[in-house]
C-alpha cells in the first residue's frame, strides 16, 4: 500500500505561521482542559459503574496529523495477527494490515463530500443531509475550535479522494513508472 502525505500542509491549509500555531494550541488546550475523557455510568446487576469515554474518534487524530503534514498511517499500527489479517481480506483476497486506517480515511472523505454537497448549498438548509453534515462538522471541529474551516476539509477530501478510492493502485503506478 502506498502511503499518503501532504508535505506542504502547513502552508497549504494555514495562511500564516500564527494560524498553524493556533491550530496546534487549540488541540493542546482541548486535551489539557480535560475534554478528551468523559465519565459515563452504566447499571447492571452489580450496581452502578463508571467508565471513561474518549470524546475524540480516529477522524480527529487523522485530521490533526494530515494538517500537520504527517503520513496518513501515522499513529496506526498494522495488523500482524494472521487471524485478523484473514478476517480483513478485501474483495480481491488481499489482506489489509491498515483496514482501520482506511475506514477512517474513507469516513473523513465522506464528511468532506457531505460538506461540499450540503453546506455550500444554502437552498437546502432544511433537508436531512444538510443537518447531518452540519452535525458532523460541529463534531469534527470540536478539538480545533475555529482554527479549521469547511474549505480546509473540502480541500483535504479532494486531496485524499484518489488514495481512499484505491490506495494500492497508486503503488502499482509508481512501480510501473520506475520499471
Amino acid at each position: 500500500m502506498k502511503t499518503f502525505q501532504i508535505e506542504d500542509a502547513k502552508t497549504r491549509f494555514f495562511k500564516s505561521k500564527e494560524d498553524y500555531l493556533s491550530f496546534r494550541q487549540a488541540w493542546k488546550d482541548y486535551h489539557n482542559d480535560g475534554h478528551v475523557v468523559e465519565l459515563r455510568e452504566y447499571k447492571d446487576a452489580d450496581g452502578v459503574h463508571e467508565y471513561k469515554l474518549n470524546t475524540l474518534d480516529s477522524r480527529h487524530y487523522m485530521l490533526y496529523n494530515l494538517l500537520r503534514g504527517y503520513e496518513i498511517t501515522y499513529g496506526y499500527s498494522p495488523i500482524v495477527n494472521s487471524g485478523r489479517l484473514e478476517a480483513n481480506k478485501d474483495y480481491s483476497g488481499n489482506s489489509e494490515p491498515y483496514a482501520a486506517m482506511l475506514g477512517t480515511a474513507g469516513s473523513l472523505f465522506r464528511v468532506s463530500v457531505g460538506f461540499l454537497r450540503n453546506l455550500t448549498n444554502p437552498a437546502d438548509k432544511d433537508n436531512w443531509a444538510y443537518t447531518n453534515a452540519l452535525k458532523d462538522w460541529q463534531e469534527l471541529k470540536k478539538p480545533f475550535g475555529d482554527t479549521i474551516t469547511i474549505e480546509m476539509i473540502i480541500e483535504l477530501g479532494e486531496l485524499i479522494e484518489p488514495w481512499v478510492r484505491n490506495p494500492h493502485e497508486a503503488e502499482v503506478e509508481k512501480e510501473l513508472a520506475v520499471a
